[in-house]
């Protein structure tokens, strides 16, 4: 008797997470493709939010996909450091990365000299082209900021420190370099780069390195850029933290730690 009610329970319990189980499949699988396939409009509106396709390039942070289309004609910056060259600093490498989507690797690697004319421009990558005017989603304008200098009357490209020709010589020839000849190329082609790079609070300010209204930014939008909040939150908040909720280890020394500061 008590074998048949031990197998009756579990049997119960079997059919029970089958259902369950089947339920939480049709819910996030099944029932998502088979109204989106018949058309159909939600009615509530966090359905529709939770349902809608999205559109990937929309995202505040630049996805893979987007960065990799603009990429096209990477600069030699790309070609050896990769898309996403920042990746020392953790807590703010996201913020340094996707700058690089819309910004020259040189606008806030070269820093200004004294007795120097400096300015900026939106070009087209692969080109000499500059934008006029901005269209488009915010930094995906088709277009990047270049930093120019004006020397001996002219304006120079400060993105462009080497030609064509000698960038494709240097990838053609860096795997067979000496230690030695390697270090001798990497300061040709990092000549006029900054030991210490142009931070964000140089720029997002009245006055910064970058004029936003020189760059075509809408005058409300230039505003915004000279005071955004992220940049006061990185000077202010040196150190982040993660939730240890996941992380027993992390966890237990937190407790401990909170066990001994009561005592005290």
């Amino acid at each position: 008797m008590k074998r048949l009610l031990v197998s009756l329970l579990m049997t119960v319990v079997f059919v029970l997470l089958t259902t369950f189980s089947g339920w939480l499949i049709w819910i996030t699988y099944v029932r998502p493709i088979a109204q989106a396939a018949e058309g159909s409009s939600y009615k509530d509106e966090f359905e529709e939010i939770a349902y809608s396709t999205r559109d990937l390039k929309a995202h505040f942070h630049n996805i893979d996909e987007t960065i990799s289309i603009e990429k096209q004609n990477p600069t030699l910056c790309f070609k050896c450091h990769g898309t996403y060259a920042h990746s020392k600093a953790k807590d703010i490498r996201s913020f340094l990365n996707f700058h690089s989507y819309f910004i020259s690797c040189e606008v806030c690697h070269m820093r200004r000299e004294e007795g120097r004319t400096y300015f900026y421009k939106w070009i087209k990558p692969g080109t000499d082209d500059e934008i006029l005017t901005l269209s488009g989603r915010p930094g995906n304008y088709g277009a990047v900021i270049v930093p120019f200098s004006v020397e001996g009357g002219a304006a120079r490209r400060l993105d462009k420190t080497l030609t064509d020709k000698a960038v494709q010589s240097y990838m053609k020839l860096k795997d067979s370099f000496t230690a030695d000849q390697a270090a001798e190329a990497k300061l040709r082609i990092h000549e006029g780069i900054s030991n210490k790079p142009v931070f964000c609070d140089e720029c997002h300010r009245e006055n910064g390195y970058l004029d936003f209204r020189k760059l075509h930014y809408p005058p409300e939008r230039a505003k915004v850029l000279t005071s955004i909040e992220v940049v006061g939150m990185i000077q202010k908040y040196k150190n982040f933290y993660l939730p240890t909720m996941f992380d027993p280890d992390a966890a237990l020394t937190d407790r401990q730690q909170a066990g001994q500061e009561t005592r005290k």
